[in-house]
């Protein structure tokens, strides 16, 4: 059985499909709107209100929805590797910099 949840929401118009207000009457494609359920003025000032929306989710499998979420947690650990190396790299190159001058420094 899949779980769903139902919800209201507020349709935008963005500046980022060009889609214009004129163009809403004969619109085919509700993927030209954004849909939020967030206070108004979390809203960025360029949207324009267009009207509400009920907005239903059909959850997946939970097992579908673990591994999902195991790959993106995978992905981040490996962003997050990634950005640690590069700042010891910069850590090491600063140190083989400061133990090349010509002074005494202890190793």
């Amino acid at each position: 059985m899949t779980r769903t949840l139902t919800s209201k929401a507020v349709a935008y118009l963005t500046n980022d499909y060009g889609v214009k207000l004129q163009d809403l009457p004969t619109l085919k494609d509700a993927s030209a709107l954004h849909f939020y359920n967030a206070p108004a003025d979390c809203i960025p000032d360029t949207w324009t209100r267009v009207g509400e929306a009920t907005i239903t989710v059909e959850f997946d499998d939970p097992t579908e929805a673990a591994n999902s979420r195991v790959a993106v947690l995978r992905q981040l650990l490996q962003t997050h590797q990634a950005d640690a190396q590069m700042r010891d790299n910069a850590i090491q190159a600063e140190i083989q910099n400061l133990l090349a001058l010509p002074c005494e420094v202890e190793a």
